[in-house]
């Protein structure tokens, strides 16, 4: 049985970082999906794509709002190295 317990810990040690990689690329493309659709938005206010009846501010503050931009931020500064997590923030800011 400690035989099976040591190459289980041996096993876990070396997928240990594949695995995290992975979940950071997985979570580094969640978070530039929604800072594009965020740019992408605020783009079309800028230029008054909107009904008339939507100020730029309306339309700005949408883009935030329905975007998952500021959540997936604070994933990444749960995860990422402390470059990552600057490059992340003033991204958003």
């Amino acid at each position: 049985m400690s035989s099976t317990l040591v190459a289980d810990r041996i096993r876990w040690s070396r997928d240990r970082p594949k695995i995290t990689y992975e979940a950071r690329k997985q979570l580094y493309s969640e978070f530039l999906t929604e800072l594009s659709t965020t740019r992408d938005i605020l783009r079309a206010a800028g230029r008054e794509y909107f009904a008339a009846e939507v100020s730029r501010q309306q339309a700005a503050n949408e883009a935030f709002r329905v975007s998952n931009l500021y959540s997936r931020r604070y994933q990444v500064s749960n995860i990422a190295p402390p470059e990552i997590v600057a490059a992340a923030t003033t991204s958003v800011l």
